[in-house]
């Protein structure tokens, strides 16, 4: 499927990309530190201004530099596959 927009705004007002960042975050705090997060507790550490690496308080910058990067590839896969458009955005957009 080719997607083909300009965002304006990607914060859920024309597409809704969070619950993905979510999951990649998640992926890679399991797959990197064995740390399990749950979305409540993701949410509160994101609204509190703090990176998801705070939930692995025992990792080093070294490590977190390398999940980020495995995070980000998690990210761009989900974005890519999965459908991140709001519902009627193009009836906004017209």
């Amino acid at each position: 499927m080719n997607k083909k927009y300009i965002l304006f705004d990607n914060d859920g007002v024309l597409v809704e990309t969070e619950p993905f960042y979510f999951e990649a975050s998640k992926r890679a705090l399991k797959e990197f530190f064995n740390v399990n997060i749950h979305f409540d507790e993701y949410m509160k550490i994101m609204t509190d201004g703090k990176g998801v690496w705070v939930a692995a308080p025992n990792a080093t910058q070294k490590e977190i530099i390398v999940a980020r990067k495995q995070r980000d590839i998690y990210y761009q896969e989900y974005l890519r596959k999965e459908n991140i458009t709001i519902d009627k955005v193009h009836d906004i957009l017209n």
